[in-house]
């Protein structure tokens, strides 16, 4: 995407297809993921967003800053999959807008891991929207505040990485955990009998390794699957082996079992969404930090 008039948007065949923005604005009300691309003028900055990039018919993509958040919209609800950070709870909101739904429609916030960069605004949202908060369950007791996460176990290649974002992140407030998640467990959409046959709904998947209680989502009516830190992504190169794990086998492990996965779209913790061939993509997934 590059900046262009107000209201205008340019598609790009280089990215996945996205519900995109152009405002104008002072440059002192460029903040986080809201600066990610402007031509400066005399007068004014003028911003295009790639705001929501679109999985599926049901499932979007946007980034909260340091993290990247998914929306499932089921019924007349919504399902969100990672909060983002402290202080990025309006742009939820605004991604939930975007998307034809209210704060009122969030029935349900699922956490893939505790990290605070994913888990920070979980609190905030519960509180402002009702929503039921969903984790891991070896994460929920992190997230609850009961107990301190795990550190990650550093390869020589990943600490400098460390180095450079250590302390860009708020920690997380203690957040409160109605449901905590097992493999196998089935979200079901809240509209319909999740008795029903082949109702629709999110099949959750343990994948530790990243942390102990690290959970993906397979959403195979949509054909998708939300990855969290198991696996990141950025465009052009090949998936890779998330840093910073906990227990590096054990993560290697589970991303060999979502290689494994039929879908055609992948969403990431971090780095750029895959909406088509993700399957393949998967399978070529390689451990560039391992040393």
């Amino acid at each position: 995407m590059h900046a262009v008039g107000v209201g205008e948007c340019v598609p790009n065949t280089a990215t996945p297809p996205s519900i995109c923005r152009s405002v104008q604005v002072s440059p002192h009300t460029i903040t986080g993921a809201h600066a990610t691309t402007f031509a400066l003028t005399r007068r004014s900055i003028t911003i295009t967003v790639p705001e929501l990039t679109q999985l599926s018919p049901r499932v979007f993509a946007f980034s909260t800053g340091h993290a990247n958040a998914y929306l499932w919209r089921h019924g007349r609800g919504v399902t969100l999959v990672d909060s983002g950070e402290v202080g990025r709870e309006s742009l939820v909101l605004d991604a939930i807008r975007r998307i034809g739904r209210t704060e009122q429609d969030l029935v349900r916030i699922v956490l893939t891991h505790w990290h605070h960069d994913h888990s920070g605004g979980a609190a905030a949202l519960a509180e402002l929207t009702g929503a039921q908060v969903c984790a891991g369950r070896a994460d929920a007791p992190v997230i609850r505040g009961q107990r301190t996460g795990a550190p990650a176990v550093l390869t020589p290649a990943e600490e400098p990485l460390m180095a450079r974002i250590a302390g860009q992140v708020a920690p997380a407030p203690a957040c409160l955990v109605h449901r905590e998640l097992d493999d196998g467990d089935i979200l079901a959409d809240p509209d319909i009998d999740p008795h029903a046959e082949l109702a629709p709904g999110a099949v959750v998947l343990a994948v530790p390794g990243h942390t102990p209680g690290s959970i993906a989502l397979h959403l195979s009516g949509e054909r998708v699957v939300l990855t969290g830190d198991i696996a990141g992504h950025l465009k052009g190169e090949h998936i890779a082996l998330g840093p910073f794990n906990t227990d590096r086998e054990q993560a290697r492990h589970s991303l060999r079992r979502l290689a494994t996965l039929d879908v055609d779209a992948a969403g990431f913790g971090h780095g750029t969404p895959i909406t088509r061939d993700a399957a393949v993509a998967l399978a070529g997934w390689t451990d560039p930090l391992a040393q």
